[in-house]
């Protein structure tokens, strides 16, 4: 699920008397099987390829041990776990395949007969699960990156702001806190809400906050389009969602909302012509849930599509297409405009109900928050993935843009 969802209670709260319930975190599965590691940002191509599971019954069973790193496989130096598999690809069921791992602070040599795959006997498998391991260095020991990309977001890595290229996984670090409420990175300055006699407020990170209506009830910031930012709002004349400039505070467009479903967050790519829009609803006791999500022209305000709730959209693909999960949990590509879906074959990166999902908005790549860890890869043409973070606080992920 996108991160919109805390974004959806902070919000809602304000429009209703109820607490919304939480969820535990799921457990996260590295941490129960290797040793714990401190918060470390991924540096390097790779160091070693991580066995995560061992097939009971395998060609690996009682040779691999869980938390096992294969450094060389037949002669060859591994970095990635992608080396480990064109190593593979050289052998057939029945050989002999010679490897060495580091294991207990020692480098041990192991020989494994390899097995066969289970639906086509002329592949080769081991029965381990793998990653590629990397080397890692805090976060506070990055430093600038040169050359921000027009995709660049910002995240939030344990209660700091950090710029990342979600296209590479490079980061570098900001003097920024991470704010506690929904923030937009707009026209140089982090804006947020705060409370104000009652009341919710805009402030900026350089002491000054747009001039919003003075008819305006501020309900919540839903994020930004461009240099400018999107509210949700309530006035004598109902709720209502509004562009405005993020320095002036001044109106660009209004859109009265018909329905009683909320608006909790919008996304948006640079230059983009459309803008996505998350509703919820809110029960008689008070629980929010999702109620579907809409494209709308980001010029306007007006509605292009609806997509309902059958997809979980997570974000622009492109400046036109959607990133959506169906309810198969297949992952999908959506035409904004006509809802017309391309079905993806592969997604690099493996998720879970609790992951944040977020498609850089080039075509092309996807970042992943994945319990304590970051992850970025390559949807298209050949799905690959590298580590970013390692078992870190993670926060709130920006639009695509406020990073650059």
């Amino acid at each position: 699920m996108k991160p919109v969802l805390v974004a959806a209670l902070l919000i809602l709260s304000a429009c209703s008397a109820q607490t919304a319930p939480t969820r535990s975190p799921l457990p996260d599965v590295q941490q129960a099987v290797a040793p714990i590691t401190p918060c470390g940002v991924a540096i390097g191509d790779g160091a070693g390829v991580a066995v995560t599971s061992v097939t009971d019954g395998s060609a690996a069973d009682g040779v691999f041990a869980v938390g096992d790193v294969i450094v060389d496989a037949a002669g060859m130096r591994l970095s990635t776990a992608e080396d480990l598999l064109a190593a593979l690809a050289e052998f057939a069921p029945g050989e002999t395949f010679d490897v060495r791992v580091q294991r207990a602070g020692e480098v041990t040599p192991l020989q494994v007969v390899l097995g066969a795959d289970s639906n086509d006997p002329d592949l080769p498998r081991i029965g381990i699960g793998i990653e590629t391991r990397y080397e890692y260095v805090s976060p506070n020991a990055l430093g600038e990156v040169d050359g921000a990309t027009p995709l660049g977001r910002l995240i939030d890595i344990e209660g700091l702001l950090y710029r990342l290229d979600p296209t590479t996984g490079a980061l570098s670090p900001t003097t920024l806190e991470a704010p506690d409420r929904p923030w937009d990175f707009a026209a140089g300055r982090l804006v947020t809400t705060r409370e104000d006699n009652g009341s919710i407020a805009l402030t900026a990170s350089d002491g000054t906050a747009p001039s919003l209506d003075e008819s305006w009830e501020l309900l919540g910031l839903l994020g930004g389009v461009d240099e400018d930012l999107v509210l949700f709002a309530n006035s004598e004349a109902g709720l209502f969602v509004a562009r405005v400039d993020a320095i002036s505070g001044a109106e660009v467009w209004r859109s009265d909302l018909a329905s009683s479903d909320l608006p909790v967050s919008v996304v948006s790519v640079p230059g983009g012509s459309m803008i996505g829009v998350l509703f919820a609803s809110v029960d008689d006791a008070g629980l929010a849930s999702l109620a579907g999500f809409e494209v709308w022209d980001a010029g306007t305000g007006e509605i292009v599509l609806d997509v309902g709730t059958e997809l979980v959209v997570f974000g622009w693909y492109d400046d036109t297409h959607l990133l959506a999960q169906n309810d198969e949990g297949q992952f999908i590509v959506v035409d904004g405009v006509t809802g017309d879906q391309r079905l993806i074959d592969e997604f690099p990166i493996g998720v879970d109900p609790q992951s944040v999902v977020e498609p850089a908005g080039n075509g092309r790549d996807v970042l992943v928050v994945r319990g304590r860890d970051l992850l970025v890869g390559q949807v298209e043409p050949a799905p690959a993935q590298r580590e970013v973070v390692h078992n870190c606080s993670l926060g709130e992920v920006g639009r695509p843009g406020s990073g650059a």
